[in-house]
């Protein structure tokens, strides 16, 4: 396998970070990296179909957080759910299907709190349909939070829906190395 290919912004001050490419598994990559039997997965719930299905493959435990009333994360009943077993937070911004998104400034305050060995991957396939300037930014907050990867898709925004291209994208290579290794045959990057 290629090893972490590293990238940088073309925005001045931008850092280093490790990038790869996907073709629709990216998802499942850092849960066959970090979680199996006895381990746990925190993610809100109802969100995107194939949490509960991939954590299942992996050999984990789902831990289910229920949404708000107005359909956004709980973002402190997910991080009153982490615990010593979870390996792996899925924030799903905006969330899929509600929409609902994170704000920068509950983001921050809730990646301040989860433990530093704990992967949170933000899902951010549906960034490109939000709006406002208090939507947080995965990737500008990578400087800040080693312990996140962000995956995007160029399926959705870009008209590809039938190709599943996708990246995920973290400022510490140690965190994609591994999932270079996992990554099938043939596939992208």
């Amino acid at each position: 396998p290629n090893p972490a290919k590293r990238c940088r912004s073309r925005r001045p001050g931008a850092p280093a970070a490790a990038l790869i490419l996907d073709g629709g598994l990216a998802l499942r990559v850092p849960l066959d990296q970090a979680a199996g039997p006895g381990d746990e997965v925190v993610y809100a719930w109802r969100s995107f179909e194939s949490y509960p299905i991939w954590t299942h493959i992996s050999g984990a435990t789902s831990v289910q957080v229920p949404l708000l009333p107005d359909e956004s994360h709980d973002l402190a009943g997910m991080l009153a759910a982490v615990n010593e077993r979870t390996r792996v937070v899925f924030v799903c911004n905006p969330n899929n299907p509600t929409g609902q998104v994170v704000t920068e400034e509950a983001l921050v305050a809730f990646l301040e709190a989860v433990p530093p060995d704990v992967i949170v991957v933000l899902d951010e396939a549906y960034r490109e349909f939000t709006a406002g300037d208090d939507v947080a930014d995965g990737i500008e907050l990578l400087r800040r939070f080693p312990n996140v990867i962000v995956l995007r898709t160029f399926s959705k925004a870009y008209g590809l829906a039938g190709l599943r291209v996708g990246f995920g994208i973290a400022a510490n290579p140690d965190v994609i190395k591994p999932m270079m290794h996992l990554k099938p045959t043939w596939n992208m990057g």
